[in-house]
């Protein structure tokens, strides 16, 4: 899933719009398409929204006491090896240094 400004999607609908409007000569085909654009507006405006939660990121430091053994530099998590996400906080990991 992907995050999306809503707000400025229905902006450029409303701007396809108004070219289509400014038309004189408006046929029955554009008459469709301003139907099937405002419909879409009614369902951007009416679809559900998410909580988003900021990104988290850290690194793995390596653990003095131990070899092998790294930290996470975000909620401080002690773990043999490194991965991409830290399994406790779920914070995105940089590559170490």
């Amino acid at each position: 899933m992907r995050q999306i400004d809503a707000d400025e999607l229905k902006e450029s609908f409303i701007q396809v719009l108004e070219n289509i409007k400014s038309n004189p000569r408006m046929t029955g085909q554009e008459m469709h398409i301003i139907t099937a654009i405002h419909t879409v507006g009614q369902m951007i405006d009416n679809a559900p929204t998410i909580e988003a939660e900021p990104v988290r990121s850290g690194e793995w430091i390596e653990y003095p006491i131990a070899d092998g053994m790294n930290q996470c530099s975000n909620c401080g998590v002690l773990r043999f090896g490194e991965s991409n996400y830290c399994p406790n906080c779920g914070a995105k990991m940089r590559k170490s240094k």
